[in-house]
């Protein structure tokens, strides 16, 4: 067995080890218009690779980063070797079967995660003073208990399906 988190933070799924893994091989990863399977070597040089160009980039932009900055790109970049692994929430509110999953890639102490850890610090603040910026779906909902529609006019609502594939 393998116990999961469910997608939209529903609680804890339990499922059959070898059924997870062949509903997610099947919705995900061996879908070859999306996914590409890399042996270890492949892996590795793609990995390092990234880390020489994050390295490189550092290098030619370190007059323009502060020295707390440049420490945390230090610190983040050397101690970084954890591959990204992937894995799938089960969707139980959709009520389908076989049950899809949400794919996840879990950045955490990976090299991408440093860089894209401080992209979203810098630009957190751009976003927020976006007129349309809306925090989350509760912040929303806020929004909606005050507004008046005129006559006529609905309010709709649209779905994105494979969001994270496409």
């Amino acid at each position: 067995f393998i116990v999961l988190m469910t997608d939209k933070n529903l609680g804890p799924a339990i499922m059959e080890r070898e059924n997870y893994i062949r509903l997610i091989l099947n919705e995900h990863l061996l879908q070859a218009d999306t996914y590409e399977q890399l042996n270890g070597l492949d892996a590795t040089v793609t990995l390092d690779g990234l880390s020489i160009r994050a390295i490189d980039m550092l290098k030619v932009h370190k007059s323009s980063l502060t020295e707390d900055e440049w420490i945390y790109f230090q610190r983040g970049l050397s101690n970084t070797s954890r591959i990204p692994q992937f894995y799938g929430m089960p969707k139980v509110h959709k009520n389908k079967s076989p049950m899809p999953f949400r794919p996840v890639v879990s950045q955490c102490g990976s090299i991408s995660a440093t860089i894209s850890t401080y992209i979203d610090a810098k630009l957190q603040p751009l976003t927020e003073s976006i007129p349309s910026y809306i925090q989350n779906s509760f912040a929303l909902l806020k929004k909606l208990d005050n507004i008046i529609l005129p006559t006529g006019v609905k309010l709709f609502t649209s779905d994105a399906t494979s969001m994270y594939t496409n």
